[in-house]
């Protein structure tokens, strides 16, 4: 790597990071919106985008190319989950305050007032839209762009029932699930990712560098090793591109062969190992975000767990109220945030429309069990609704945390035995013949 290549990259890499913190502090006085403290972030940030992209072409060459647009998803999946949850502890100060009878504007502008950018200006928005005398429903429904999904549905409720606090309550996810656990499984499943990507990059430096050279060595040494005895008396010409495994079988020392089989085997299969991963983090993000229906063994019942107990709480809120459950269900087969729930509950109401009852039509489409429907049925011959789907909510919440503990501490480990036997298999491919060179020599 050139001295000069380096120093460039990283002189870019320094200013964009001068200019960002250059400009979060000229953010920090006022004028907060000052325009000078914007077009420093965005030519900062546009540097440190630039120097990431001239890192991995420095690093992998051509491979770079597709590495940074890896990155770059990465990092604005961060950027956008850093906001998602400014958005919801926004709601969750809404809910604190309407718990408490407390105003309301003067909340949302102190919360302002500890933010930054642009969000800060669209929660100033909010405020203004509260100080101006909108109700809080109309409020939050103006100021969607400051809020999470969920507020949608959250200003619905509050509408029909009259409760802003229950309603805020039912839908801010301020539950008994313990999120926590989310971010150590997701930390694990990328320093499994990061491992295996890892492990592409030795295998294939030890194939292009290492691998000749070895080849090579044993060739000079005739090295044979017990292994099933081939005949080299006529040995085979590779004349079509496709014979090169019988050309290697016919002409290499047994030795050889091992050891260039099974290597390239374990580059391949390290290969297929890591789409196979990214493709299954993939596809069970999506199933926990609500776009695929949930399917996999053992996540599938948490995610049922974590989505159906806003659902319950929501449908508690309503029969608390005396209002009909069909209504509730309508909200939130219209507004849930998530596609999978609001299809599921659309079939519900629509059972409900039919004249099914709700628990029942539950029990129908797998929300909840046999037994929970029982309970539910019971509870509402006692008069006992609210206080059943409350229960029956916080439950849920408990099982799905323990549950996805249980699934963190067992399968983490589990997930590193492949990579255990991936180095043992690149141990014996390449180490092997070392003991049999060890003979010959001595």
């Amino acid at each position: 790597m050139d001295g000069i290549q380096l120093s460039g990259v990283a002189s870019v890499l320094a200013m964009g990071a001068a200019l960002v913190f250059a400009g979060s502090l000229l953010a920090m006085a006022p004028p907060r919106s000052s325009p000078v403290a914007g077009v420093l972030r965005y030519t900062g940030w546009t540097l440190l985008v630039v120097g990431t992209l001239a890192v991995w072409l420095l690093v992998g060459g051509w491979l770079g190319l597709i590495a940074w647009p890896i990155t770059m998803v990465i990092w604005a999946r961060t950027a956008w989950n850093y906001r998602a949850v400014q958005k919801r502890n926004l709601l969750a100060a809404l809910e604190l305050a309407a718990h408490h009878n407390m105003p309301l504007a003067p909340m949302v502008r102190a919360f302002a007032d500890e933010q930054d950018r642009g969000f800060a200006a669209r929660v100033r928005a909010f405020a203004a839209r509260l100080d101006q005398g909108l109700d809080p429903q109309q409020a939050m429904a103006a100021s969607a762009n400051a809020l999470p999904p969920e507020a949608a549905l959250a200003a619905a409720l509050a509408r029909d029932s009259g409760d802003l606090s229950g309603a805020l309550n039912a839908t801010t996810y301020a539950s008994l699930f313990d999120r926590t656990w989310l971010q150590p499984m997701i930390a694990r499943l990328l320093y499994l990712l990061g491992t295996i990507f890892c492990m592409m990059i030795v295998v294939t430096f030890m194939q292009i560098k290492i691998l000749p050279s070895w080849v090579r060595i044993l060739q000079d040494f005739d090295l044979q090793y017990p292994l099933p005895q081939i005949d080299l008396s006529t040995p085979v010409e590779p004349p079509l591109p496709d014979a090169w495994i019988d050309w290697m079988v016919f002409n290499l020392p047994p030795a050889v062969y091992t050891v260039v089989v099974y290597s390239t085997t374990l580059a391949m299969l390290i290969l297929w190992a890591s789409l196979f991963l990214t493709l299954a983090a993939i596809y069970t993000w999506l199933q926990w975000r609500g776009t695929l229906m949930p399917r996999l063994p053992g996540l599938r019942r948490i995610i049922n767990w974590v989505d159906m107990a806003p659902v319950l709480r929501i449908l508690a809120l309503e029969s608390k109220s005396q209002r009909p459950i069909s209504g509730a269900l309508e909200s939130i087969a219209a507004l849930h945030p998530k596609r999978t729930v609001r299809r599921r509950v659309r079939r519900v109401a629509q059972d409900v429309d039919r004249g099914v009852a709700w628990q029942e039509s539950l029990r129908r489409r797998g929300l909840v069990r046999d037994v929970d429907a029982a309970v539910l049925s019971a509870a509402t011959r006692s008069g006992n609704v609210p206080w059943a789907l409350t229960q029956m909510a916080d439950s849920f919440e408990r099982k799905a945390s323990w549950r996805l503990k249980a699934l963190v501490q067992v399968g983490a480990p589990l997930a590193i035995l492949p990579l255990a036997l991936a180095v043992a298999l690149i141990a014996w491919a390449y180490f092997l013949p070392i003991s049999e060179l060890i003979k010959v020599l001595s």
